[in-house]
Formats: C-alpha cells, structure tokens, sequence
C-alpha cells in the first residue's frame, strides 16, 4: 500500500495533471529505461515483481497488486480518452483497450529490463508500443 501511495500516485497525478496526455505517455515509456538503471538498479517495478513472487500464493497481496494495476490502467484510461479528443492520440483503439496495452506493455518492459536488456533493445519495444498511439 505504501509503494501505490508513493510511486504509484506520482505516475498517475502525473498522467491526469499533463496539458498534452499524449506528450506524457510518450515521456514516461521513453524515459523508463533510464529510470530503472538510475533508480531501481534492475531491481524491477515491486508490484510486477509481487505480481510474479507473491500473488500467486497470497490473494490479499493478489487483490493490493490487482488494484493498483487497476488504478493505473484508469489513469491510462483517463490520458488515452483527453489525448483523444484533443486530437493527439488515434481513435482506432478505444481508450479503455489502448489502457490496458499500454499498463501491460509497460509492466512487462519492467520485467524485461530487470532481466539486462539493452537500451536499444528497450528502446525498440517502446517505439512499437508508441505506435499504438
């Protein structure tokens, strides 16, 4: 509850307070590689690690790693749908599945990046997921 109420919560103010969702998306998937190897040290993300670890033996960790997934696919939800009514994100995808890809996308570039990939590697992932956008 403490990491959703730090780490979680900055990234989803961040996404709700952004004059341009879009801009702020791309920011965030471009900016993680950099962020982990700062900040994490290849630690990986702890909910994807919980989710992996924990979840699957102790449902009350499973529901605490449910909602917070839930809470960032809603502000992935609320960026995709302003970014697409100002015009900046295509309307192929409703908001609600491009959320979804993109919470998915992100959590399993986490893993990823925990496992030692390369930035060009990273930075190919991102580039496909973007072009969702």
């Amino acid at each position: 509850r403490h990491y959703r109420a730090t780490e979680t919560v900055a990234g989803i103010r961040y996404l709700d307070e952004a004059p341009d969702p879009a801009a702020a998306i791309r920011r965030l998937f471009q900016g993680y590689w950099g962020f982990a190897q700062a900040y994490r040290q290849n630690k990986g993300c702890l909910m994807v690690n919980t989710l992996n670890e924990v979840a699957p033996h102790d449902t009350e960790v499973a529901e605490i790693v449910q909602e917070n997934r839930q809470a960032l696919e809603d502000a992935y939800f609320r960026a995709v749908r302003r970014g697409k009514q100002q015009g900046k994100i295509n309307k192929t995808h409703p908001p609600r599945a491009l959320a979804r890809y993109l919470v998915n996308t992100l959590w399993g570039l986490t893993t990823q990046i925990k496992l030692g990939i390369e930035k060009k590697v990273a930075d190919d992932i991102v580039k496909i997921a973007l072009s969702a956008l």
